[in-house]
């Protein structure tokens, strides 16, 4: 054996040695860690009140369930990925935290038609609600770069708090951000569009913004996948524009004039915000005192 192969393969031996006591080092702090906070121990007494879900959660709820549908959706739809293989590839190259998260929490393999209805269920199939998140962690990349902040807004606030990821029945996510950083964003945008792909292997993926008067709207565009109305590709992240004035946050059109039944929040309120896991991202979001003013979490609907 040569010099230089006897060195490469001492250099391969340390590697493999250092990735074995990486290794060794987390699983003796994992378990430490579990032992520490007593995971292995049943809850009882005090410890099980402090396992319970959020207030906001044990309220009786108002639903009145449609047997029917609930048997259907239950029964007679697979849940998981369209494709028996799993995600698609190029979104296993963006956004594999996303990826494992609904490997993990998975929706419907397909949109139903359930007999009696005219239409197909609202609900999400996996791929939707996956794609959903990839592009507001796209979003939310872009609006680091030009140093603005995203808030999640709305139905994907709530969404958060209950579901950990989309509501199942919504059709789109929404975000919030500053309108001051509207045209930097849109900046960034419009570098990308038809000629510059944020991907190109193992499938070619643009990027997509366009106003959509009430909100920007940002979509990923994949190659070869049937176009929507007005040209535009669902799912869609709209991202709404808000301004601060008054000592409120207000919702604003994107031609930044105060929408007349957007709403408007209270700054201290609002702030400071809070990380909520959002299908295998984080994202910034207001107080769940908020929350609990602003939704319902007795009702559902369906």
């Amino acid at each position: 054996m040569t010099m230089e192969g006897q060195k490469r393969k001492q250099l391969n031996l340390r590697r493999k040695t250092s990735v074995l006591l990486i290794w060794f080092l987390f699983v003796i702090a994992y378990f430490s860690g579990l032992k520490s906070n007593n995971f292995f121990e049943e809850p009882s007494g005090k410890q099980a009140k402090e396992v319970n879900y959020p207030r906001t959660l044990l309220k009786p709820s108002s639903c009145k369930i449609n047997e029917k549908v609930s048997d259907f959706l239950v029964n007679d739809i697979g849940i998981g990925w369209e494709d028996q293989n799993g995600a698609p590839d190029w979104m296993r190259e963006i956004c594999p935290d996303v990826i494992e998260h609904f490997d993990r929490f998975p929706y419907f393999s397909e949109i139903p038609v359930f007999d009696g209805f005219s239409r197909p269920l609202p609900i999400q199939t996996t791929n939707y609600a996956a794609q959903s998140v990839c592009t507001m962690k796209i979003v939310k990349s872009i609006a680091a770069s030009v140093q603005a902040r995203l808030y999640l807004h709305a139905s994907s606030h709530l969404g958060a708090i209950v579901h950990g990821q989309p509501i199942p029945w919504d059709d789109d996510v929404k975000l919030w951000m500053d309108n001051k950083k509207k045209n930097e964003f849109l900046g960034i945008c419009d570098l990308f569009g038809n000629d510059v792909p944020i991907l190109a292997s193992p499938e070619i993926v643009r990027l997509h913004c366009e106003d959509g008067r009430n909100a920007l709207k940002v979509w990923l565009q994949v190659e070869g996948i049937k176009k929507d109305a007005k040209d535009m590709h669902s799912p869609f992240v709209d991202l709404l524009l808000f301004r601060i004035e008054s000592n409120k946050i207000v919702e604003l059109s994107t031609n930044g004039k105060r929408k007349q039944n957007g709403v408007a929040f209270n700054v201290t309120e609002f702030f400071p915000t809070q990380p909520f896991y959002f299908g295998g991202e984080y994202f910034m979001g207001p107080r769940l005192t908020l929350a609990e003013r602003v939704y319902k979490f007795e009702d559902c609907v369906m």
